[in-house]
């Protein structure tokens, strides 16, 4: 019984691990201006179609700020463009802000401008894949099941053979 239990809890942990983003993506483009530094993330990791969230880290000497405004453009295939400006962090993170897209698959270009001094640009070519088919999101859910449906199963053989060897029905 412990051991059935150990592998569940491994298989609950795997499962967790798995569907944590704990991160803010893939680092795609650092720029250093003097004694600010301005980091861009794209997540998921590869991109592909859908909502592709992209993450600003601006700081100054070593400290985050997250209250200089960060202006941006996205172009994408046939001329499709999506323009914003991040002001401040998103809720549950005190550094990062974070603009969600709804990319389309294709080379995109991302500009982004710091609003304040020292005025910094960057540049990055992501290129965004095809969306994923929707049973890929169930995917570790279904694999999870498998296993935890097999430990139930052989459970219920070992209990049945030990009431039979001790009489009862």
């Amino acid at each position: 019984m412990r051991r059935a239990a150990l592998v569940v809890a491994v298989l609950v942990a795997a499962l967790a691990g798995s569907l944590a983003r704990g991160d803010g993506g893939a680092v795609v483009a650092r720029i250093e201006v003097g004694e600010s530094a301005l980091v861009v993330f794209v997540a998921p990791v590869p991109p592909h179609a859908g909502d592709v969230e992209l993450s600003f880290l601006l700081t100054h000497r070593g400290q985050a700020d997250s209250t200089t405004p960060i202006s941006f453009t996205a172009s994408g295939p046939a001329g499709v463009a999506r323009a914003g400006i991040v002001e401040s962090a998103r809720e549950g993170d005190r550094f990062a802000r974070s603009a969600l897209l709804a990319l389309t698959e294709g080379e995109w270009v991302v500009d982004a401008q710091v609003q304040g001094s020292p005025s910094m640009r960057v540049r990055v070519a992501i290129a965004v894949g095809p969306a994923p088919p929707p049973w890929m999101s169930s995917l570790v859910w279904m694999l999870v099941w498998v296993p935890v449906a097999a430990i139930i199963i052989v459970r219920e053989r070992l209990v049945r053979r030990q009431r039979a060897a001790r009489g009862y029905p």
